[in-house]
């Protein structure tokens, strides 16, 4: 059922919103390489963009969203902020959709959990703030673990509506994965093609025969 319509299949989030199963992450792509692969990907049906702050690219993400044609609100904007603007977390979020030319972004992630757990806290409560002022559709986390997820829940009440992490046959993560699927926290997979080393993998060559 989940994958029934390729790449424009969809789940849904804990607060209603749908988020797309495929996504294109843009990590090290730069300039106009960028927003060719923004054009192209959207072409080929993809409907998810995943940029950061910490990417140094999300003007050029800005420039291929205005370029490849699709409706803004067919489109589902990811980025992500970044440890060291968690003191002016608002701020620099603003300073991210001013670069991606956008009103909002559907999911900002706090990039990674960092290791001073009140920043990380009044990061978080910023976020909510800014979902609230509808600048954020849906706050999440990536690289976080079981108890800084817990904690974020104690603190506030509520889970993240995702976690994106590490993700691939080489590191499944089994336990993380099944707490998140306990509290309805969907799971982003980075790295789900092993980072090219799938001909290091016999089973690979195993499976595609």
């Amino acid at each position: 059922m989940l994958f029934q319509n390729g790449i424009r299949s969809a789940i849904t989030l804990r607060r209603g919103r749908q988020m797309p199963c495929f996504g294109l992450g843009v990590y090290k792509a730069a300039g106009e390489e960028v927003g060719r692969a923004i054009c192209n990907a959207v072409e080929m049906g993809y409907r998810m963009i995943d940029t950061a702050q910490n990417y140094g690219n999300e003007e050029g993400v800005g420039a291929g969203l205005r370029a490849c044609g699709a409706p803004r609100e067919e489109l589902f904007i990811t980025t992500k902020l970044w440890v060291d603007q968690f003191a002016r977390a608002a701020e620099s979020v603003e300073e991210s959709l001013r670069r991606l030319d956008t009103e909002y972004v559907d999911l900002l992630l706090l990039h990674w959990p960092g290791t001073d757990a009140p920043a990380r806290l009044r990061a978080w409560d910023a976020l909510l703030e800014l979902r609230e002022a509808g600048k954020i559709r849906c706050c999440g986390v990536s690289n976080f673990t079981i108890r800084q997820l817990k904690e974020l829940r104690e603190h506030c009440g509520e889970f993240p509506e995702n976690n994106q992490i590490e993700l691939h046959p080489w590191n499944q993560k089994r336990e993380l994965r099944a707490f998140c699927d306990e509290n309805r926290i969907s799971v982003t997979g980075w790295g789900p093609l092993f980072h090219g080393h799938l001909a290091e993998e016999p089973l690979m060559f195993e499976l595609a025969e």
